[in-house]
């Protein structure tokens, strides 16, 4: 994602100290922040990552809007929106060698904040990039929730396709969760194909 118009201090802050997850925390280390970081404006339209790139960085929002997609053309399929004071391209976060997972375009203008793990290493001390973490931590957790109720519900379309009851004490739209420690028997076990297919079109990959 290339540079663009500048963004000053004064103006990393402000924002910075109106999200939820850095609000009050003292002036000097939001600053220590927004220097650890690399600020970007963003403009209306504007692909900030691209599906299959390599990621060594991840954007914290501070303002506008922005949309995440997997696919190309007609086969495009909208993920979600992120919303400031949001991580995303988190997993660049976690080590090296990642890849971004979808496409992200700035659907409203705004500023950003690119981070790495340098980012990380270098504030360890700071409460800002403590705050950081927490919203990395905060992000994880809402996107395994979210894939978790996907794979249920993928779950729960091949019971119903095979006709299978739900299991006994569940409710009708109860399925086996698809982190349980105990393994599904055969006749319980979905087509394959069926959750390929599936989670194909929820996630974007094979």
């Amino acid at each position: 994602m290339s540079a663009e118009t500048t963004v000053g201090a004064a103006e990393l802050t402000a924002l910075l100290d109106a999200l939820p997850g850095f609000r009050g925390l003292p002036p000097g280390a939001l600053a220590e922040l927004a220097l650890l970081g690399e600020p970007r404006r963003l403009r209306a339209g504007q692909l900030l990552f691209r599906e299959g790139e390599p990621a060594d960085q991840a954007l914290l929002l501070l303002s506008g809007k922005l949309a995440a997609s997997v696919g190309l053309g007609a086969a495009s399929r909208a993920l979600g929106e992120v919303h400031p004071g949001e991580l995303v391209g988190e997993l660049a976060l976690l080590g090296r060698g990642q890849r971004r997972s979808a496409d992200v375009t700035a659907v409203v203008g705004g500023v950003g904040l690119l981070v790495g793990p340098d980012t990380l290493r270098r504030g360890a001390s700071s409460p800002a990039v403590a705050a950081l973490e927490r919203q990395l931590l905060g992000t994880l957790t809402r996107r395994i929730r979210k894939t978790n109720q996907a794979l249920q519900g993928i779950w729960r379309e091949e019971d119903q396709a095979a006709g299978r009851p739900a299991l006994a004490g569940s409710s009708s739209s109860a399925a086996p969760s698809p982190v349980s420690s105990a393994a599904p028997s055969a006749a319980e076990t979905p087509a394959p194909t069926g959750i390929k297919a599936r989670l194909a079109r929820l996630f974007g990959g094979a």
